[in-house]
């Protein structure tokens, strides 16, 4: 995944460290496994092209999150360690209602050699309402929303430098989850990269789901531009957009969009020192209620936030991140699409402190 111009700014440690490495995704993942031990420019490139990827691949944060990520919340490649993440969500009071979140997910290599590479994952999530709410037509909303994910990748480095992913997910997001077959939710994404002319490289995809905001049961193509600058990573396609730059070290400039998604956020500091940064965020995740009249319906939470935060390894396998700010303008809609709803819920606003722990094992 990394380009010749790229990666320029970690050629001596691509000799001194992985000189054994015979292509270049195999170099990227063996300088990750270094990044202590790098200098500081190989460092800032290795943060750039590690955040875009965690902002097209994250559930629920990224850009491409409500698509299901490019590889449903598993990145383009998978991992070369167990990654275990949990994060809490906290809000002291609200008006009219609290929101408390939780998120936990377990990726994990299976097998990987000769360029190929499987690896398997689990994530569950839980939102809830200190009080229950009304929808606009009198109905009472959920107090509580779950999400749980088991899901399968495979990958394959292929002639000429391109590459090849397929993953597949299967789960629930409900109030009641596993109710019924009819809060079964299931993804399936592949895609294949070839490098472009110069410093670029295409991702071409194609995603079918039956639980996101743009058409459920029907395959979705996509494609992606991604562009490596020293100083700069962007990835470019429709409808999606993620960056991160680099204007003077150490400050980091990153934004990520896509559709209900977006992202932006100002960074100062190394995120294997010391960082801090503050942002402002659009988010949505996608639920099956129990008792929605319509089967094809999609109960959809809302939010937006402002925040400040800070992030720093506490040893070699765990980080940690700390993160408070403001909820606002947070709504529970319900309806086929995002843009159609029948019902909703205002669910007003109120501050958050958030705590997330990030073990490599």
């Amino acid at each position: 995944m990394a380009d010749d111009k790229a990666m320029s700014a970690c050629r001596i440690e691509i000799e001194k460290h992985c000189s054994n490495q015979d292509d270049q995704k195999r170099s990227l993942s063996c300088l990750l496994k270094h990044e202590k031990e790098v200098s500081q420019n190989c460092k800032q490139e290795l943060q750039r092209i590690s955040k875009t990827l965690e902002a097209a691949g994250s559930r629920g944060g990224g850009g491409l999150s409500s698509f299901g990520g490019i590889m449903g919340g598993m990145g383009l490649m998978p991992p070369q360690k167990t990654i275990i993440t949990l994060n809490g969500n906290f809000s002291p009071e609200g008006n009219p209602t609290t929101v408390e979140q939780s998120k936990m997910s377990i990726a994990t290599p299976i097998y990987s050699k000769n360029g190929k590479a499987f690896a398997m994952s689990v994530g569950g999530g839980r939102i809830a309402f200190n009080e229950t709410q009304l929808f606009d037509d009198g109905q009472k909303t959920p107090q509580e929303l779950h999400r749980v994910d088991l899901g399968a990748q495979y990958s394959s480095t292929l002639k000429n430098k391109a590459f090849f992913g397929l993953r597949g997910s299967i789960g629930s997001a409900s109030d009641k989850p596993f109710y019924s077959k009819d809060e079964i939710t299931f993804s399936l994404s592949t895609f294949y990269t070839k490098p472009g002319k110069g410093r670029g490289q295409w991702i071409y995809s194609v995603f079918l789901s039956n639980n996101n905001s743009l058409a459920n049961y029907i395959p979705i193509p996509g494609f992606i531009y991604l562009y490596r600058n020293q100083g700069f990573t962007g990835m470019f396609g429709l409808p999606f957009f993620s960056m991160q730059w680099t204007p003077r070290a150490p400050w980091i400039l990153s934004m990520s969009f896509f559709i209900t998604n977006f992202n932006s956020e100002i960074a100062y500091g190394l995120r294997d020192k010391f960082q801090t940064y503050a942002g402002f965020a659009i988010s949505q995740q996608n639920f099956l209620r129990v008792d929605r009249e319509e089967k094809t319906d999609r109960l959809f939470f809302n939010e937006k936030k402002v925040f400040l935060g800070a992030r720093s390894p506490l040893t070699n396998a765990i980080s940690t991140e700390l993160q408070t700010g403001l909820s606002f303008d947070r709504k529970l809609k319900e309806g086929e699409s995002f843009n159609d709803t029948h019902l909703e819920s205002d669910l007003g606003r109120s501050w958050y402190i958030s705590m997330n722990w990030n073990f490599a094992i």
